[in-house]
């Protein structure tokens, strides 16, 4: 099955043109062939992460093939760590070029921020993330062989978007680019993105060899405002001779438990249930929430949800 769905994408090229697939399919590995294979990511692959499993899911032994993976934020260090197997393999660029911290609400720097973002005028973050980044770039141009390089960029934020750019623009390295989620895009009477930083996005989509998708909608989005054509690729489920639940009854509460975080999103998709029927119930493992009696408002549709599908039960 996974086999199947990683050749369906052609995820890598080799220098000459001709498509790689999974190391179990009839054409070659996503290893063979004199190609470096680099990683670059604010996140790591880990087994403590929804992306990361994702990528061992779908990926499996094609990782072995990868000769280093490049991080650019502590999340991939301290917060969800790279499996061991790959730990000697990583270059952590953000322990060796500290990141810009956030202005502080209410500093004297938030509100010169502020001033110059209503000027349309590079605030004092944008120059001190854009620095940055270019020490970041220049150091894996410096250090890391890029010639006959090909790269899996996997952006959690705008790090490694504006760091593939630079290498990019600078040594027209290939690289694949994998939107499992699209944290930067927000919803202010449509959705937008932040200042100058459109711009560098659409120019990565458009140069990737490949963009890969976690969603038909995100697909769709990506088409529409830039136009991009996006292959979606989710991690396959086991087949199953029947159904493995059955549908519950309309009497009585319902209990439905959720293995993860309660953020944004999961609270932006909970919107679709009646509010006042829906009580959270944390627990260590994992979290809850019951409705008594079980009353639905207005649906939520994929559709308009581009970082994130939700189903809603007819």
């Amino acid at each position: 099955m996974r086999c199947r769905a990683w050749r369906k994408y052609q995820i890598l090229s080799r220098k000459g043109g001709e498509e790689l697939c999974c190391a179990g399919c009839a054409g070659s590995g996503i290893g063979v062939g004199m190609a470096k294979h680099y990683y670059l990511s604010e996140m790591a692959v880990s087994d403590k992460h929804g992306g990361g499993l994702t990528l061992q899911r779908i990926l499996a032994e094609d990782l072995d093939a990868f000769d280093l993976f490049v991080h650019l934020d502590q999340f991939a260090t301290l917060d969800a760590p790279i499996v061991q197997r790959f730990a000697n393999l990583q270059l952590n660029l953000h322990e060796l070029f500290r990141a810009p911290r956030a202005v502080v609400p209410g500093s004297a720097g938030y509100y010169v921020d502020r001033a110059l973002s209503r000027l349309r005028l590079r605030t004092l973050s944008d120059w001190s993330r854009e620095l940055w980044i270019r020490r970041c770039a220049n150091h894996v141009l410096q250090r890391v062989t890029l010639d006959d390089s090909i790269w899996l960029v996997v952006p959690q934020h705008v790090a490694s978007v504006l760091v593939m750019n630079h290498l990019w623009r600078h040594r027209g390295v290939q690289y694949v680019t994998w939107l499992m989620d699209d944290h930067v895009i927000e919803w202010r009477n449509g959705w937008v993105y932040p200042p100058r930083f459109e711009a560098e996005f659409a120019l990565h989509l458009r140069h990737a060899k490949q963009v890969l998708v976690i969603s038909p909608a995100m697909a769709r989005l990506y088409k529409s405002r830039f136009g991009v054509d996006a292959q979606v690729l989710f991690g396959p489920a086991d087949p199953v001779s029947a159904p493995v639940c059955q549908r519950p009854g309309s009497a009585g509460p319902i209990r439905l438990c959720y293995f993860g975080a309660i953020r944004m999103w999961q609270r932006d998709a909970s919107r679709g249930w009646s509010p006042t029927s829906l009580r959270w119930t944390r627990r260590s493992t994992f979290s809850a929430f019951t409705t008594a009696p079980l009353r639905c408002g207005p649906r939520v549709s994929s559709s308009a949800l581009p970082c994130r599908q939700t189903r809603s039960f007819p």
